[in-house]
């Protein structure tokens, strides 16, 4: 068997007219919504090339819509974590605009009934493996309808990431944080890079938020700690929106797993509202937004300015450790 038909299977010719039609997807063994073979492989191209393929656009990204990741959710069924298995087995392709490892995939709609967000579907070379539940995945579920209607999809990179899988796609939400009024008669617009610390880096978070809790911080702690807190808010962010899914029990049991997995300990409650998750993301925020404007104003700043810079930043870190430890709650 060659390496193409081991990584996208033996091409098929089957329903090109009836794209994006058929049952739920994830009843079906092989590829779903009348995809081919052939569309994984051209998924695959447009991602390695970014431009489009066959019937298959690349991710829809530019300065003013970056490109993220969004946890999949679904993946614990039994027929989704035998298509993830045989996923893990295929090669790895390395896109230069997302800048990470993963497997070719393709968006689509997700039939699931839901009242506050549009589930998105993620397909990849063994099928259908999870849907995102977010925000960004409502909101590029419009541009895969009006894709569909035209005769093309996106492509989508799926990644394997210890126990979770993620897809990555474009966010309509800003490149940059919004601005954080530094008391001083000026705003920042701290920069962030779009893609994600690595999990060895992000299981170091809890033990720098707790550094810089103790007065310990400097510029290049302070960009550190902030790129992991914001990958935390948008972990917690995917899990507030599954849960009126998956119920306040598994949303708190699935809490406490998301901070460990930050290296927090988080005395969360053995059930988690949505509007406990959305606390805790504030107070993740108060922290980052703190440290974006340090790490923005240090080079202006003189040393009575930059002194209350690191005094704010450390604060606040302070705060949200005791927050975590349920001292304030």
């Amino acid at each position: 068997m060659s390496l193409r038909d081991k990584l996208f299977g033996t091409p098929t010719t089957r329903g090109r007219a009836a794209l994006g039609s058929g049952p739920a997807p994830w009843t079906v063994s092989a590829l779903p919504y009348a995809l081919t073979s052939d569309d994984i492989a051209a998924a695959s191209h447009a991602l390695m090339t970014n431009t489009p393929a066959g019937r298959v656009r690349p991710p829809d990204i530019s300065d003013a819509r970056r490109i993220t990741s969004a946890v999949l959710y679904g993946t614990n069924y039994g027929e989704n974590r035998r298509r993830i298995a045989a996923l893990a087995q295929l090669p790895v392709i390395v896109p230069e605009l997302i800048g990470r490892g993963g497997y070719p995939g393709i968006l689509m709609p997700d039939p699931s009934a839901s009242s506050d967000v549009r589930p998105l579907a993620v397909v990849g070379p063994t099928g259908y493996v999870g849907s995102v539940w977010n925000e960004d995945g409502t909101e590029m579920c419009k541009a895969v309808d009006a894709a569909l209607k035209e005769g093309f999809v996106y492509a989508t990179l799926v990644e394997l990431d210890g126990d979770q899988v993620r897809a990555w796609l474009p966010s309509n939400r800003s490149r940059q944080p919004q601005p954080v009024a530094n008391g001083r008669g000026r705003t920042t617009a701290p920069t962030r890079t779009s893609t994600a610390p690595g999990r060895p880096t992000l299981a170091k978070t809890g033990d720098r938020l707790a550094s810089v809790a103790a007065g310990k911080l400097t510029v290049t702690s302070a960009q550190s700690l902030g790129a992991c807190l914001d990958e935390l808010v948008t972990r917690l962010e995917n899990l507030r929106a599954d849960v009126p899914i998956i119920g306040d029990g598994a949303a708190g049991r699935l809490l406490t797993a998301r901070c460990a997995e930050f290296g927090i300990v988080f005395a969360s409650p053995t059930v988690a509202t949505s509007s406990e998750i959305t606390n805790l993301i504030d107070e993740v925020r108060e922290v980052s937004e703190f440290l974006d404007q340090l790490v923005d104003e240090w080079s202006d700043a003189d040393r009575e300015e930059r002194q209350d810079l690191k005094d704010d930043a450390c604060a606040f870190a302070e705060e949200l450790v005791k927050y975590l430890a349920g001292a304030r709650r």
